[in-house]
C-alpha cells in the first residue's frame, strides 16, 4: 500500500526518490518500521513514535535507518518491552541492533514522557531523517 501511495505522489508532483522518508506513531510506527525493512529501496529512513520493531517482521538482512522517539513512562508499547495495549508483548525497543541488518541505525531519543507525540518531534525527525539519501535513487 505505502509503495502505491509513493507512486500517486510521484504522478502528480517531481519526487526525490533518494529522500522517500515514512513516519508514524505507535500502530504508525510500527508499519513505519515494517515499511522501511520491507521496501528499502524506496524509503531512505523511517520516523518512529511511540512504536515498536515487531517480532516477524524480517529485517535481519536489510540496512535500515530509523530515528526513535519513545516516552519512558509508555505503558501501552512499553520502552523496555513487556505486556502493553491489548495483553501484547511487545520487544524492547531500539535495544537489539541484530534485529536488522548490519550497517543499520536506530537512533533512540526518550523523554520522560507517555504514548503521545512530543511537541519538539517533528523539528527532531526532519532534522535527523534528512540526512539520509538512498544510494542510486533517480532525483
Amino acid at each position: 500500500y505505502l509503495r502505491q501511495v509513493v507512486a500517486a505522489v510521484e504522478s502528480l508532483v517531481d519526487v526525490d526518490r533518494s529522500r522517500i522518508y515514512v513516519i508514524g506513531m505507535s500502530n504508525g510506527a510500527m508499519m513505519a518500521y515494517r515499511a522501511v525493512c520491507e521496501a528499502p529501496q524506496v524509503f531512505a529512513a523511517a520516523g518512529v513514535v511511540a512504536g515498536a520493531l515487531m517480532p516477524g517482521v524480517q529485517c535481519r538482512h536489510t540496512v535500515i535507518h530509523v530515528v526513535e522517539i519513545h516516552g519512558t513512562h509508555d505503558t501501552t508499547v512499553p520502552l523496555d518491552g513487556g505486556r502493553g495495549f491489548g495483553g501484547i508483548d511487545y520487544p524492547a525497543q531500539a535495544s537489539d541492533l541484530s534485529r536488522v541488518g548490519p550497517g543499520s541505525t536506530i537512533a533512540l531519543h526518550t523523554w520522560p514522557g507517555g504514548h503521545e507525540w512530543p511537541v519538539w518531534a517533528n523539528a527532531l525527525l526532519w532534522s535527523t531523517l534528512r540526512t539520509y539519501r538512498l544510494r542510486g535513487a533517480a532525483t
